[in-house]
């Protein structure tokens, strides 16, 4: 949002191992400018697998998190100030004119947590006129609509939430520095498991039967050997913390979701 990066470390060590954290940097200078930690850490919880902001929010995601059940998942929803004002508007119209400028002042970030398995998020309504831009949530995955009753974000499943997700998790690895991912070599490797295990799938959406679940199947033991290379690479320094985090959680967020699918090919 406006100059600010914010970037999840879901497997970061603090407070708990594999607990999470999440930092906002500024986009230009790379200053830290906030860190979010996990307001309940515990071991595995992953928070800051998923990120977003908007205004003066930030989501961060705890996908594993147990607060309401065993990996049921918590959104945490923090206000934090360091996030520019809108600049000045100006409203003329025949009679008048009225100049409004809103400010922000500097206050304690307070966070909401909302917990369990959520597929559809509802913001409150905007102008109908800034719908298209301000429903967006910059989530590709999602199906993002407008009404009455405000904005909805509805999540792709199946093939296509899948597919997204891998397609997602490939620019991200093609926007790195090769030397953040171990250098040439081992991020060539990296982009080519990625790449048949979407080639796996997409071809198993268009099988059947036992050809379809094969090549599930395949396309899961590549990407579970796609996170085994970054974990090993990550332990022994080649990659970067903060790339592996990334990467690890787009991977994780597409694996999961090959059982039930294999399970409805059947």
């Amino acid at each position: 949002a406006g100059g600010a990066v914010l970037i999840g470390a879901p497997f970061d060590d603090t407070g708990a191992e594999d607990a999470g954290i999440a930092y906002l940097f500024d986009a230009a200078s790379g200053a830290l400018l906030d860190t979010f930690e996990n307001p309940a850490p515990a071991p595995g919880d992953q928070f800051g697998a998923s990120v977003a902001a908007g205004g003066s929010l930030v989501a961060i995601g705890s996908w594993l998190d147990d607060t309401v059940a065993p990996n049921a998942g918590t959104v945490y929803v923090f206000r934090d100030q360091v996030f520019p004002p809108p600049p000045p508007t100006l409203t003329t119209t025949t009679t008048t004119t009225v100049s409004t400028t809103t400010t922000t002042t500097i206050a304690t970030t307070t966070s909401t947590s909302v917990s369990g398995a959520v597929t559809t998020t509802t913001t409150l309504p905007p102008p109908v006129a800034a719908c298209s831009t301000t429903c967006d949530d910059q989530d590709p995955c999602t199906t993002d609509t407008c009404d009455e009753t405000g904005c909805r974000h509805t999540f792709e499943i199946g093939f296509p939430a899948v597919l997204c997700r891998l397609d997602s998790l490939d620019a991200v690895l093609h926007g790195l520095p090769r030397l953040a991912l171990g250098g040439r070599r081992l991020a060539a490797t990296l982009e080519f498991r990625v790449a048949l295990a979407r080639r796996l799938i997409a071809s198993a959406e268009t099988a059947a039967g036992r050809r379809a679940s094969r090549r599930l199947v395949r396309a899961e033991q590549v990407l579970v050997r796609f996170a085994t290379a970054i974990r090993h690479g990550m332990t022994r320094g080649k990659i970067a913390r903060a790339a592996a985090g990334n990467v690890l959680a787009l991977a994780a967020d597409a694996t999961q979701q090959l059982p039930a699918i294999r399970a409805a090919v059947r």
